[in-house]
């Protein structure tokens, strides 16, 4: 045996010591994680869980960074990228070729990343209490550079029954000009992640601070919302909760996924491993960003999916004993969507 086939067989079986149980020749050399441009959250995420590949197994992992999800998940959907973390609705747009998306009819979900939860938010000095209120007000609208603000703004006003129709509706190119409006007062209302650094600022910015509107909670306001925002849902943010900027009673806030995406031509064997991968650092994913604490065995899987889990994916997850009945029913439906 010559000692350049030496070194291969002892290469092979200190992967096979290093990271056992895995079928190294089913596995990429290295994968992509399309992002949206670096200092983005979607940037910040992507890198936690690239660096979790390949620290935890033979898989090297990169960022590469692009302008938004209308470029990156056709890239993903034809295998030149291998994941990619995005909004749920962002990828069932992609999956059924609605506008601004090209049809990419491949696009797998992997795992629920982290929820998001957005509000619309107003001076705390104004009279606008209620979303219901909202009508005849002036309220950032269009997003031109940003389609999620506009979707979600839609979903949030169908929540009160509500549309563009019944509210003087601002062309905004974003939700941070949208915010920036709301503090030169030429909006009433604008959306905002609750969460978020630039909603902190606004509050210390504007005399006595914002203030964040609640949704309403039963089964026929989330219908009419999920009915604009497929997957988004109601969830209850307590007066006081760390890290949330408006909230001076117990509200609800609209709620989505971030979903880590794939495409259905990646082989079974590496999205299995790569979620396994995942599932087994999950302590360290989590302490990679506030958003991660919420990426859990219990939120990984979701029997409201808006895009069919990929088979690999779907294996893992009926290994743990995470994968249900209704995940099973749902999953037949969205596979029906994406011929």
């Amino acid at each position: 045996m010559d000692n350049k086939k030496r070194v291969v067989l002892l290469l092979t079986f200190a992967l096979v010591i290093i990271f056992p149980g895995t079928a190294t020749a089913e596995l990429p050399k290295i994968a992509f994680f399309g992002s949206a441009p670096q200092g983005t959250l979607l940037y910040t995420l992507n890198s936690v869980f690239a660096k979790s590949l390949q620290t935890n197994s033979p898989i090297k992992a990169r960022v590469q960074p692009a302008s938004g999800p209308s470029a990156l998940l056709p890239s993903v959907n034809n295998g030149k990228l291998e994941f990619s973390i995005n909004g749920c609705n962002d990828a069932r747009l992609a999956l059924i070729g609605e506008k601004p998306f090209v049809p990419s009819p491949n696009l797998r979900l992997v795992s629920v990343v982290s929820p998001v939860f957005v509000s619309l938010v107003v001076r705390n000095d104004s009279d606008i209490k209620t979303v219901a209120d909202i009508k005849g007000r002036k309220i950032s609208s269009n997003f031109a550079a940003q389609i999620a603000g506009d979707t979600l703004t839609k979903a949030i006003l169908a929540n009160q029954a509500l549309s563009y129709d019944d509210v003087r509706a601002v062309p905004v190119p974003n939700m941070a000009q949208g915010l920036k409006y709301l503090l030169e007062n030429k909006v009433d209302a604008t959306i905002f992640a609750v969460a978020a650094a630039k909603l902190k600022e606004i509050n210390a910015t504007i005399p006595g601070g914002v203030r964040l509107l609640s949704l309403e909670n039963n089964a026929k306001a989330a219908e009419a919302m999920a009915a604009i925002y497929p997957g988004s849902y109601a969830v209850e943010v307590k007066k006081g909760t760390p890290g949330f900027t408006g909230v001076f009673e117990d509200i609800f806030v609209l709620g989505y996924d971030l979903y880590l995406v794939t495409s259905e031509i990646q082989n079974n064997e590496f999205i299995y491993t790569t979620l396994k991968t995942f599932y087994n650092d999950m302590n360290s994913i989590q302490k990679g960003h506030s958003f991660l604490k919420h990426f859990n065995e219990n939120n990984m899987a979701k029997d409201i999916a808006v895009i069919p889990y990929h088979d690999g994916a779907v294996k893992f997850y009926k290994e743990v004993g995470i994968w249900t009945k209704k995940m099973d029913a749902n999953q037949s439906y969205l596979l029906s969507l994406a011929k």
